[in-house]
């Protein structure tokens, strides 16, 4: 009978243990469910976590497993992070070369158009040079014309006098030999 009283104050010892850890337990649980929720992607305790942890130091090793997932998880999204800035930097990049290759096309562009305008401006300034140049020829055949005219005037009258003369010398010279 005193067994079972010692068996009993041993076993209601146990469960009072037991009752205790479960409390325990329960309350860190609490306070882990309240930090869970502060993390942004929160993992669950898995079975193999429990597996690891001995009921002696269930704190500190439920602590060191609730770090390690913390850890997991904020490498996560430490590692998401990255990419995500890695990829916006790429983007970056490339609209940077985007853009650098469309400025140095448009430079391309400007240049050639600045040298074409520059030999619009010279064969502007030649073909004004050929106009003035055909206008004074065009000037000093008008004034050739306009002496040549008169020298030629000049010269019919010349001959119209020198013919009359002749005509009238001939004249004088048939009167003269008919008389």
């Amino acid at each position: 009978m005193s067994e079972q009283k010692d068996s009993r104050i041993g076993s209601s010892g146990l469960l009072t243990q037991i009752d205790r850890k479960i409390k325990s337990l329960a309350k860190t649980k609490e306070e882990l469910d309240k930090k869970s929720q502060q993390i942004p992607r929160p993992s669950l305790i898995t079975a193999r976590d429990l597996e690891r942890i001995d009921f002696s130091d269930e704190l500190s090793k439920i602590k060191e497993v609730q770090r390690e997932r913390l850890l997991e998880d904020m490498s996560q999204i430490l590692n998401d992070k990255i990419k995500e800035l890695e990829q916006k930097e790429n983007a970056e990049l490339e609209k940077e070369k985007v853009l650098e290759n469309l400025t140095n096309a448009l430079n391309e562009k400007v240049f050639q158009l600045e040298i074409s305008n520059r030999l619009v401006l010279e064969q502007k300034k030649r073909s004004d040079e050929l106009n003035l140049q055909l206008q004074e020829t065009i000037k000093k055949l008008n004034d050739a014309e306009k002496e040549l005219k008169i020298e030629r005037d000049w010269l019919a009258d010349q001959v119209e006098k020198k013919s009359l003369e002749v005509l009238t010398t001939i004249d004088q010279l048939i009167k003269a030999e008919n008389k």
